[in-house]
């Protein structure tokens, strides 16, 4: 934008010239950035419930994730994003207005063609600098949380987790008494065990590196439900 409006200066001052008022120049220009921010508004929209739809996709279909995998945008996020595109256009259209608004005439319209190039050129080199620096900053970020991920993944946890199928199930509001729960829990091991291929299995409170998010019908944290079964 501020580009833009170094180079549209002796277009201002033509206008300037021939009646147009300061404020006429400055509605002018921000519509123009308002409109852009919208535009790249609506295109962010776009892309992001394009990539939600693919990130939920790629979600495993268990119970731990049955509330990511329904994540969704609503008219929440769309009365979010749209007064930050209109104050983005505005913020940053400001300043180009202002100092198209501001500029001299005479000074605008005697000025040759070299100069206007000057200090495009020098506004320029003043922009590709801090956007080089802000790149940088950026890359220098990704590339520490990748190599944050990859020493994560290399972490040994400790258990085979290969061959490992675990469950969750919400039992504390179907038995009234501990004493229902363990006959059901006794009895649904029995049947796990039986089953061809399982070479063991057993129940435990808190699943561990698990149970992030309770089960849809539960409503609250489970306290009794990870149940984990191994089998070949």
């Amino acid at each position: 934008m501020l580009m833009r409006a170094a180079g549209r200066g002796r277009e201002m001052a033509i206008r300037i010239a021939m009646g147009a008022s300061a404020g006429r120049i400055v509605r002018q220009l921000l519509v123009e950035s308002l409109l852009l921010a919208l535009l790249g508004g609506g295109l962010g929209l776009i892309i992001g419930i394009q990539t939600l739809d693919v990130l939920t996709g790629e979600l495993p279909n268990t119970i731990s994730y049955a509330i990511l995998r329904s994540a969704h945008l609503d008219a929440k996020v769309f009365a979010f994003a749209a007064p930050i595109s209109i104050a983005t256009g505005f913020l940053f259209g400001m300043a180009p207005a202002l100092k198209a608004a501001r500029t001299g005439l005479q000074g605008a319209v005697k000025d040759t063609g070299q100069g206007i190039v000057g200090r495009r050129a020098i506004i320029g080199q003043v922009l590709v600098v801090a956007e080089v620096a802000l790149s940088m900053i950026l890359l220098i970020g990704a590339g520490l949380l990748i190599r944050s991920f990859v020493r994560l993944a290399n972490v040994n946890p400790g258990f085979d987790a290969p061959h490992v199928l675990s469950m969750q199930l919400s039992m504390a509001r179907r038995f009234p008494s501990d004493t229902k729960m363990a006959e059901f829990t006794g009895e649904m091991l029995k049947r796990v065990r039986a089953l061809p291929g399982v070479e063991a299995a057993g129940t435990i409170t808190f699943f561990r590196l698990g149970a992030l998010f309770p089960a849809p019908d539960s409503g609250a944290p489970i306290n009794r439900s990870p149940k984990a079964a191994r089998s070949r």
